[in-house]
C-alpha cells in the first residue's frame, strides 16, 4: 500500500483554531460550568498550600455529581496532619436554578478559601 502524501497545514491557524475550541463552553450544562469554574478558582486562590494539601491536580479534584434538580459538585481534597497521616475530605455544591451559577460558585469558592477543612469538613 503506498504512503499518502505529505500534509502541510498553516500552524497559525491550526494553533487559533485549538485555541477556539478550548474557548467553547456552550456545550455545558450549569453543573459543568461550576465543576470548571471552581476548579479554576482553586488553582487561583492557591488555598491547598494554606492548609497543607497537596499540589495539584493529585491534591483535590473537582466533579460532577448528578444533573437536573439534584444538579451537584463536590471538590475532595487531601490533608496531611502533623502524624504524616492523610485524610480524605470534600464540600459539595448543589446547584440552583435562582441565581448565575457563577455567583453560586464564587459564594462556594469563598466558604472553602475561608474555613479550615481541618475541622469543618466531614470525612469521604
Amino acid at each position: 500500500m503506498p504512503l499518502p502524501p505529505d500534509s502541510h497545514f498553516d500552524a497559525d491557524r491550526y494553533d487559533a483554531e485549538l485555541e477556539r475550541f478550548a474557548a467553547d463552553h456552550g456545550w455545558e450544562e450549569p453543573v459543568d460550568t461550576a465543576a470548571r469554574l471552581l476548579a479554576r478558582e482553586l488553582v487561583t486562590l492557591d488555598w491547598h498550600r494554606r492548609w497543607n494539601c497537596p499540589t495539584p491536580p493529585w491534591g483535590f479534584g473537582v466533579s460532577v455529581g448528578d444533573r437536573g434538580e439534584k444538579a451537584h459538585i463536590t471538590m475532595r481534597f487531601r490533608v496531611e496532619d502533623s502524624l504524616l497521616a492523610t485524610a480524605f475530605r470534600h464540600y459539595t455544591m448543589f446547584l440552583t436554578g435562582n441565581e448565575p451559577v457563577e455567583d453560586q460558585v464564587r459564594r462556594f469558592a469563598e466558604r472553602i478559601d475561608t474555613s479550615d477543612p481541618r475541622s469543618t469538613v466531614r470525612h469521604s
